[in-house]
């Protein structure tokens, strides 16, 4: 037993700790296998840079009916007290919250009623592909995400995972060229 900062630790090496897993530990009877439907993929660089713009709960109301768009669906139904109970908000503060996803336009609300005017549930189309935040955005983030940001650009570009369109060759698409720039407008 080693002192680290005054407390009695173990010190275990790191090929140790690599053989050690969660998976079976818990007082837990059943499993949901990873990798095998029923999970939603979400793209680091929402996570990272789109929630603290979005903030948390209209990132979570995007989380609710984005895990319902299943496949190359771009929209779900879920009732309003469906979303606010996931939530753990009122049916009020997911409309009010939501105007935040509108704003961004990640999600979208369709009214839906009966030709006697009665309430269906509401159809939500919902933002699939994430794209990157534009300069004004990027500037609302903290000194340190812009610096995160900024890396993980630089990142993307040197592994080619992503194709980043210049938005003027997108408005012609039979020019448009295919190629990894960092935007200068994200810097300071």
């Amino acid at each position: 037993m080693k002192k680290f900062d005054g407390e009695d630790l173990i010190e275990i090496p790191y090929d140790e700790i690599r053989k050690v897993s969660l998976e079976r530990i818990g007082d837990y009877e059943h499993f949901l296998e990873a990798g095998h439907g029923g999970h939603l993929q979400i793209h680091n660089y929402m996570l990272l840079f789109w929630r603290p713009i979005l903030k948390s709960l209209p990132f979570n109301i995007w989380v609710s009916l984005a895990m319902r768009a299943f496949g190359q669906k771009e929209e779900s139904w879920p009732s309003r007290n469906t979303i606010a109970e996931e939530c753990g908000v009122t049916p009020e503060t997911v409309d009010t919250h939501f105007k935040t996803l509108e704003k961004y336009f990640f999600a979208w609300k369709i009214i839906v009623k009966k030709p006697d005017g009665q309430n269906e549930p509401n159809i939500y189309k919902i933002r699939k592909n994430i794209p990157l935040l534009s300069p004004h955005l990027y500037k609302k983030l903290s000194p340190t995400r812009r610096r995160d940001h900024d890396k993980y650009i630089r990142m993307i570009q040197e592994s080619a995972e992503v194709i980043i369109y210049d938005y003027d060759d997108l408005r012609d698409r039979t020019n448009a060229k295919r190629y990894l720039r960092y935007q200068p407008p994200y810097e300071e």
